[in-house]
């Protein structure tokens, strides 16, 4: 790239589409860091955790043409994560070790379960349910949320990765937990927006 502008993610997409495989790999080293942090959130097999990461990026070549550009290349991306870690989380054979990771992020957003007998189980479903209460917000909102709780992201590094100004990744957590409030059982989600 030397001494040029540097491309956007929404660029090197298109130029991947049209088959130029340097664009997915400057997207690959751009965004390897927040996606890997945000699946190894949720699980600490490190053999599941790069099987995951190697999924989403297959994912991402097969579907490749099916990004629209006018979106954001991020928004698209974290969809596919968030889409595949529930897929992975409902895969019986490695449901123990990937949910094993998925806890301290939990207890970040939700209250944990109350002791009982059957708290892993419960507590199992709470990680099941809070993905697929992630599931339905608006990509952007989606984003914010995984990268800031999940990957451990400041509001400055995400505002950075998503190409939006700080005050509106402020917003966009803040609608997003508040819409998690209203569809979590109980409305008790806790994290604290700077």
């Amino acid at each position: 790239m030397g001494g040029g502008v540097e491309k956007t993610d929404e660029q090197l997409m298109r130029e991947f589409v049209a088959g130029d495989p340097g664009g997915f790999d400057v997207l690959l080293e751009r965004y390897r860091r927040p996606v890997f942090s945000i699946i190894l959130s949720m699980g600490r097999d490190r053999e599941i955790v790069e099987d995951v990461f190697q999924e989403i990026f297959l994912k991402v070549i097969k579907k490749a043409e099916t990004f629209d550009g006018e979106r954001r290349f991020a928004s698209w991306l974290f969809k596919i994560v968030d889409n595949t870690c529930i897929d992975v989380m409902r895969r019986d054979k490695t449901a123990r070790r990937w949910n094993a990771g998925g806890e301290e992020a939990l207890n970040r957003l939700a209250v944990s379960p109350e002791a009982n007998p059957d708290a892993e189980l419960v507590a199992k479903e709470r990680r099941e349910l809070l993905w697929e209460t992630l599931a339905v917000l608006p990509d952007v909102q989606r984003s914010v949320i995984l990268l800031r709780e999940f990957a451990g992201y400041s509001y400055d590094e995400i505002s950075g990765i998503l190409s939006r100004p700080l005050n509106t990744v402020f917003s966009d957590m803040h609608r997003g937990l508040k819409r998690l409030r209203e569809t979590w059982p109980g409305g008790q989600i806790h994290v604290e927006v700077e």
